[in-house]
């Protein structure tokens, strides 16, 4: 007859598979914090990589950026075949560089002065543009003053930003007048540029020109001669994107 205090005989193979389960759930969780954490270590590395990769590339296209106020300063006076011809190289060299251009400071009253000079250039078509919400490029509302791209390489491959009103969108906007106030170089967050269909994204960098040597904010403002602009593609899209360095800063 058996003793009815002793364990079942079954108990120690219930009590291993007992073991058995918590221990596998112990190592399936260990197994996923790995994972999880080799994951983030790999993704930290990667933009590490990218950061260290955006940063030259940023330095170059200031570089460029430099190299264009260097020729505004020296000459008064710019034609459209002079800065064809000055930032053809830098183009040709720098593939992250989608556009390079110029883009001036234009009283509202003297808009149709600066269309009709693109007119007498060779672009009949050449007027002020804006975009809607839905990218639709329409001609620009009146307002006291327009940043339009009125110099533009390369054209063929940018021709929808040709007249653009950089100063018409919001955060184009807030990073030239940043750059204005500052003197500095200022980059937009990212941004679909108005060159570029569908979801294509990427960013500009504007480097101000002023009349003369402005040292105070006033000054600045009042002495605006337009900026010299870079667009760049974003990463992930089959181009680079511009990482600022240096002395340049990114519009949030």
């Amino acid at each position: 007859m058996s003793d009815p205090t002793a364990p079942p005989r079954k108990m120690p193979a219930l009590l291993a598979l007992a073991l058995g389960t918590l221990l596998s759930v112990l190592v399936a969780g260990l197994l996923h914090d790995w994972e999880r954490r080799e994951a983030q270590e790999q993704v930290r590395q990667g933009a590490q990589d990218r950061a260290e990769v955006l940063r030259g590339q940023i330095m170059r296209s200031m570089e460029v950026l430099h190299a264009i106020a260097s020729l505004y300063e020296t000459r008064v006076d710019v034609s459209r075949a002079e800065f064809s011809k000055f930032v053809a190289d830098a183009l040709a060299r720098q593939p992250e560089l989608q556009a390079l251009a110029w883009d001036p400071r234009v009283p509202g009253a003297e808009r149709g002065t600066w269309e009709q000079r693109a007119h007498d250039e060779g672009f009949p078509a050449f007027h002020f543009t804006e975009e809607l919400d839905d990218s639709t490029l329409i001609p620009a509302t009146t307002r006291a003053e327009y940043f339009p791209v009125f110099y533009l390489e390369t054209l063929q491959r940018n021709a929808a930003a040709f007249g653009f009103d950089v100063g018409s969108e919001p955060r184009r906007r807030r990073a030239l007048e940043q750059a204005r106030d500052s003197g500095q170089v200022i980059a937009t967050a990212s941004l679909r540029l108005a060159q570029e269909p569908g979801s294509q994204l990427g960013f500009l960098v504007f480097q101000p020109l002023y009349e003369g040597t402005p040292t105070s904010l006033e000054q600045r403002r009042a002495q605006l001669r337009g900026v010299r602009t870079s667009a760049d593609l974003e990463p992930g899209r089959d181009a680079p994107v511009l990482l600022i360095a240096g002395r340049a800063t990114v519009e949030p």
